[in-house]
């Protein structure tokens, strides 16, 4: 699919790019890893594209105080062969190695990276570990924020709009500190299904610091401050300390689901109860439009081609049926489904069924879900609709494979895109979704 027009701008420095962001209706290009398959899908639209590429300032790696700087566009690349980080910040450097191809690493930059903030992202399990500091500089003001204020959810920043990232802050490591960033990577995306970064020193025989940052298993890294407190003051590698942390710390069982009738699952190999996944999705959204009308908005193929992202066709085939295509990217996967949308129990103006099957060279996907409309406030002066949504969600094939974290943040990201656009589509103003 090819991204919607956009304006774009190259900056040649600081200055300059802030006034550009200063109207926070533009988006910043500092690298494009995740952005520009985001917009070739249609996930994101923006008016304006900033490029950094040409701020030099952006561009530094220095030692200052004990501390080293690392400025916001600097490469994966950079970071994985600098000296300096290697010989005094090397769990930043091993975690930079371990991102992508080195086509991304040559690309990607570190504060494109921490401001898309995908949960399954290698960085921020070991900025967590390292106790990092975010730099943030708009037109206005600047701040600095702990690594762990600055993540607030999967895709979601403290950032502000017109607010970029400047430069992370990480400590010179001490003398005699252990470091490591290990994790299970997805094969498609390579990206981490988990990853784990540790700091660990010792004083007398005995763990004096430890700090360990977990990516992958959440909405975002978190410092698993358990394991640190069970480690704290032990000899830290004892065969009765790692059956107990087995013990305490055992991995969730997965179990397999039925596939579709007639389906395989493709490249799924022996490995193919890693391929199949099961999501439930529920929330609500506020529509300032009657309940009526939004009925009707639900069930319009023109407008739905229009509010579903990747969709390339959407055409109605029957009664209460329709066909369509789309396009499906998730991380380095991508592909397009064909299949039905099929609408039952129709209550209208007040609740239907959704039905939704497809199957592509990546995969398959079947949901079922319930939309149930509710009049707001009878008594205000103007209409609103809350709209109510629960279903489950089937995938299976290579599309699975990336992981149940990206398959979780990736449906929240496409729900409430189509909200934002049936609402535009619909003229008028809304509350934000609530998506559980």
């Amino acid at each position: 699919m090819i991204p919607q027009n956009f304006e774009y701008s190259q900056p040649n420095n600081l200055n300059e790019a802030l006034a550009l962001l200063a109207g926070g209706n533009a988006k910043v290009l500092a690298g494009g890893m995740s952005l520009i398959p985001l917009m070739k899908l249609r996930l994101a639209a923006p008016d304006h594209l900033v490029d950094l590429s040409r701020v030099s300032d952006l561009k530094s790696i220095r030692e200052e105080a004990g501390t080293i700087k690392i400025g916001a566009m600097t490469t994966h690349w950079e970071i994985e062969s600098s000296a300096l980080l290697r010989s005094k910040c090397p769990l930043l450097a091993e975690a930079a190695s371990n991102i992508g191809d080195v086509q991304v690493r040559n690309m990607g930059t570190i504060g494109g990276s921490i401001a898309h903030a995908d949960p399954a992202a290698d960085y921020p399990a070991s900025l967590l570990a390292l106790e990092a500091q975010v730099r943030i500089a708009s037109a206005k003001r600047e701040r600095t924020l702990s690594i762990a204020d600055f993540l607030v959810e999967a895709l979601s920043t403290a950032l502000e709009p017109g607010e970029i990232v400047r430069e992370i802050t990480v400590p010179v490591e001490a003398s005699g500190t252990g470091v490591s960033y290990q994790k299970m990577v997805q094969p498609a995306s390579g990206f981490a299904i988990v990853g784990t970064a540790a700091r660990v020193r010792k004083s007398g025989g005995k763990v004096s610091f430890v700090r360990v940052g977990i990516t992958g298993l959440a909405g975002k890294a978190f410092r698993a401050m358990g394991v640190e407190k069970l480690l704290a003051g032990t000899a830290g590698g004892s065969r009765r300390r790692r059956r107990r942390s087995r013990r305490q710390y055992r991995p969730a069982r997965f179990r397999r689901l039925p596939l579709p009738d007639g389906q395989s699952v493709h490249g799924a190999g022996t490995h193919a109860g890693a391929r199949e996944g099961f999501l439930k999705i529920s929330g609500s959204y506020t529509l300032l439009v009657a309940r009526e009308r939004t009925y009707e908005l639900l069930q319009d193929p023109d407008i739905l081609a229009q509010c579903m992202p990747g969709t390339d066709h959407l055409a109605k085939i029957g009664p209460d049926e329709y066909e369509m295509k789309m396009k499906m990217v998730i991380s380095a996967v991508q592909g397009l489904f064909a299949g039905k949308i099929r609408v039952a129990d129709q209550k209208p103006p007040e609740q239907f069924r959704l039905l939704v099957e497809g199957s592509g060279k990546v995969g398959f996907l079947k949901g079922d879900g319930v939309l149930t409309l509710v009049i707001s406030d009878a008594s205000a002066p103007d209409p609103s609709t809350d709209v109510h949504y629960e279903g489950d969600v089937q995938v299976g094939g290579v599309i699975a494979g990336v992981g149940q974290r990206l398959l979780d943040t990736t449906a929240k990201l496409v729900i409430r895109k189509f909200f934002e656009k049936l609402t535009e589509l619909a003229g008028e103003a809304s509350v934000p979704a609530v998506v559980k």
